[in-house]
Parts: C-alpha cells; structure tokens; sequence
C-alpha cells in the first residue's frame, strides 16, 4: 500500500489483544498499513473514513494480505498476534462538524473501550475551497475536526485506566509554516503553507494535550512519517497544482519509511 521498510520486522514484539484502536483514514495509505499492522497485533481497528466501498475493499485487501503474511512470515512486519483481523469500519467525514459528532456519538453507543486513538486522514491538494462549516477546507480536515474528535473522546481513553495513547500525524512541513494569530487557516495563502499550518497546529496541540493530560495515563504523541507514497493529494473533482506535485513526488522518491517522534 505505497509503504517501504527499512528492515523485515521494525516493530518490536507487541501484543494488542482486547485493546481497541481509532484509525483516521484508514483505507488509504499510511493510515492502512497503520491499521492493518495493529489489527495483526491483536487489536480491534476501527476503520474510519468517509467511503463505506473504499473501506471494505480496503479491509478485504487487509484480510488477504494477512492470510498470505500469516503463510509465510517472512513477508510480515510484526510477530502476528491476531488469527483473524478485527476490523470495522465506521463513517467519518472531517470536512463535516456533524459527521465527525456523529461518529463520537455512535462510537460511544458501541460502549467500547478506547485505548489508541491516531489521527491519521489529511490533506493537502490546493485550492481556496470552504466547507459547509464555514472553515476552510485544509483547515478543518487536517486539524480542527482531529481536534474536536479527540477532545471528544478523551472520556473514553481516559476510562481505559492508563497507557492509552493519542497519535496525530503530523508532517516536517511544519517548518515551512508561519504563525498568524489573524489567519490561522491560512486564508489566500499557497497550499503547502496551508498544509504546513495544520501539521504545526498538531504538534502545538500535541504540547498542550500532553501537559492538560499529566497524571492521566495518556500518551500523546505527534510523528513525521517519513517520505512515503499516500493519496494526500487526491480528492474527487479537485485539480492539483504542478507544485504540488512535484513536491509530493520529490518526497516519494526520497525512500523508506522512518519514524520521528518530535515528543
């Protein structure tokens, strides 16, 4: 699924059984690979995203992939923990207030537990494009809705009763990105500028979260990923820029997947 690694079996010997995992756009990926891997571990996975077709052709992909990884365990990962995948998908639409509470409200209804919780989906395509929410598009995906969403799942994870963990997915484009307090959605600003603010509000969020948290047993983290191939900038009827292109494609070419934790 677009991922390379830098050796057979990066992740260490870890068992997830009966825990349960959020994964943000988890049918494309990074977030695929990330949820196919703790799936593997023992855990249940939510798959959430906004297609219900992509995400089952995307489950069914993980199901076969990981017969054929359980057959022969030179081509896994991990230490397989799980003899069937656990995975589910839920509906999430980020560029949707509503649709990012109503999967809080429908999770919670499930009365599972939450132990993970990675903010994964993003964006980065172009365009000065608005959602119905009134917030501009890169903005409120990337961001604002992984926000609200882990905000309102802190209950859940806190409930877990400590080693629970908040994942953001954040992006060294940071660097590229400014601080304006009077347009913080980067309003008639380059794309990469607007990509790159989201990624610097996840790690300031990340900072915040961790401090209002201590004491609890949650974890919270924000990571580079590294130079792989996703999807980022695909999305329906959307036009791409040549910039961006290059950009992303310079990434691509650059290599394997190696993970930083800036906390």
């Amino acid at each position: 699924m677009g991922t390379s690694w830098t050796s057979q079996k990066p992740v260490p010997d870890v068992d997830l059984t009966q825990k349960t995992v959020i994964v943000t756009g988890a049918n494309t990926g990074i977030g695929y690979e990330t949820a196919k891997t703790l799936a593997q571990l023992g855990a249940k996975v939510i798959v959430a995203c906004r297609s219900e077709a992509k995400a089952n052709e995307a489950m069914e992909r993980m199901k076969m992939e990981h017969s054929e990884e359980k057959a022969d365990d030179k081509k896994s990962k991990v230490e397989i923990k799980a003899n069937d995948l656990d995975v589910e998908f839920m509906t999430l639409d980020l560029s949707s207030i509503a649709s990012t509470m109503s999967f809080v409200e429908e999770f919670k209804a499930k009365g599972l537990p939450l132990h993970i919780l990675v903010c994964n989906a993003g964006m980065a395509y172009g365009g000065e494009v608005k959602t119905a929410d009134g917030f501009e598009l890169h903005f409120q995906v990337n961001y604002l809705s992984h926000f609200l969403l882990t905000l309102h799942l802190l209950p859940v994870l806190k409930a877990s009763r400590g080693n629970a963990k908040i994942i953001l997915v954040s992006s060294m484009a940071y660097r590229g990105a400014g601080w304006h307090e009077d347009n913080m959605q980067s309003i008639n600003k380059g794309q990469l500028s607007k990509y790159g603010s989201t990624k610097l509000y996840q790690i300031m969020e990340m900072f915040t979260l961790a401090e209002k948290l201590d004491g609890f047993g949650i974890g919270v983290f924000s990571l580079h990923p590294g130079f792989v191939d996703t999807d980022i900038v695909k999305r329906e009827n959307q036009q791409v820029s040549g910039s961006m292109k290059f950009f992303v494609g310079m990434l691509n070419s650059m290599g394997a997947m190696q993970i930083q934790f800036f906390a």
